[in-house]
């Protein structure tokens, strides 16, 4: 176990070293100001009142905190409700604050960019945008335009050379909902080393990968079929929809064929949702509150789940789109609600049909898209299999899996600076 005055040490060397040459806000005043709180100002003069239960029950200090894993191994429920500070005051010129704990005089110290990204919820005021600590890119609303003036579009060559251009591809991902690599290896197995390059693959009854090709069988999923496929999300019909689907184009021989079809399509959710909710509230809420049965069956398999068309975050903020005709299942809703969801719901699939929202791609061999599947809808045009041999290649990856490489990413390529 470190002495105090080494745990003290060790908190602070890190917290400098991390914060080597970079500009970053420090604290100007620390005034205890409740028998549970404390204020804090920064230099900016955004100002927060934190709890000290809180306080204490996030002390980064190594006792506290595993070094490594950064898990707690500190239990708040063992320090006393009415817990006080001994003494406050800011070290190393405002870079942090110090706290000693009158209970057991134990030793706290919190970096001011911590503070600020983890303690948002005490702020008392927020000066201007540029106070707000972002540590990932702010997701763009877009129509079909807007992208293609653009395009969301790296090359293979650039992403594979360096964790600067992954990071790059990434960030488009979650800014866009949707992001292309051009010029990939055509080998069956690539969408997975791919995957595994942002995080694990998320296994699914198809299996860790599908093929997305015509399957001359009656009971095929429409997937794999020349059907057209209107906008939709991916296995609504699941506890958790995937959150990254990636597709890769291994054949598409249609550049010689007129009008060939069997291109993909996509439209931003969050977009629609936003405009929706702005133009006909009472749709939006309706699409919130109403759950819709997705349902898929099988000779191996059953599945279903009820979840909202729209589905937002403790905010009121967007957070999901389920969209799919074909899984929808009959809606079980009071009697009195089912002409205005069913108002709502044409009202959202008229917007989403809108073809000035429509992003439209041609995949070619060497080309790989991933997109957002609870943000972004995707579809295909019909095609005629006698005349146009199609092959792409798919799977998915848990989005929070996808958000921890761009952090790791993100803070890395920020040291290196």
């Amino acid at each position: 176990v470190l002495s105090r005055s080494q745990r003290k040490l060790s908190v602070s060397a890190t917290a400098k070293s991390s914060f080597q040459g970079k500009l970053q806000n420090r604290f100007t005043h620390v005034l205890p100001v409740t028998s549970s709180s404390t204020k804090v100002i920064w230099d900016d003069s955004l100002t927060a009142d934190i709890n000290y239960l809180w306080l204490r029950d996030n002390c980064q200090c190594t006792e506290c905190k595993h070094p490594h894993t950064g898990q707690k191994l500190f239990d708040i429920t063992r320090v006393p409700l009415d817990l006080q500070p001994q003494a406050i005051d800011m070290i190393n010129e405002g870079d942090h604050v110090r706290i000693v704990w009158a209970n057991d005089q134990h030793e706290s110290i919190y970096d001011s960019k911590w503070l600020r990204i983890n303690g948002g919820h005490f702020f008392i005021n927020v000066p201007n945008a540029d106070s707000k600590i972002r540590s990932r890119p702010e997701e763009i609303e877009w129509n079909q335009q807007s992208i293609s003036e653009n395009a969301p579009i790296m090359s293979y060559d650039a992403v594979k050379s360096s964790d600067v251009n992954l990071c790059k591809w990434i960030s488009l991902i979650h800014r866009y909902g949707v992001a292309v690599i051009k010029g990939t290896p055509t080998e069956k197995g690539f969408v997975l080393d791919m995957a595994n390059k942002i995080a694990y693959v998320k296994e699914t009854s198809y299996g860790k990968s599908f093929d997305v090709v015509v399957e001359p069988k009656l009971d095929s999923h429409l997937a794999f079929s020349a059907r057209g496929l209107d906008h939709h999300t991916d296995m609504n019909y699941r506890e958790n929809s995937p959150g990254l689907q990636m597709l890769h184009c291994l054949k598409n021989d249609n550049q010689n064929v007129g009008n060939p079809g069997g291109r993909t399509f996509f439209v931003d959710g969050l977009h629609v949702v936003n405009w929706l909710k702005a133009n006909h509230p009472a749709a939006f809420y309706t699409l919130c509150s109403i759950e819709v049965k997705f349902e898929l069956k099988s000779d191996t398999f059953t599945y279903s789940q009820a979840v909202p068309i729209i589905c937002l975050d403790k905010n009121g903020n967007f957070s999901e789109i389920h969209v799919n005709n074909r899984t929808m299942g009959p809606i079980q809703a009071p009697k009195e609600t089912i002409n205005p969801f069913y108002s709502a719901y044409n009202l959202l699939m008229q917007k989403i049909r809108d073809p000035a929202l429509q992003y439209t791609l041609n995949l070619q061999p060497g080309d790989l898209v991933a997109f957002n599947n609870r943000r972004v809808l995707h579809g295909r045009s019909a095609f005629n299999s006698n005349k146009i041999s199609r092959h792409l290649v798919g799977c998915y990856v848990d989005y929070d899996e996808m958000l921890s490489k761009l952090d790791i990413l993100s803070a890395k390529n920020a040291l290196s600076k």
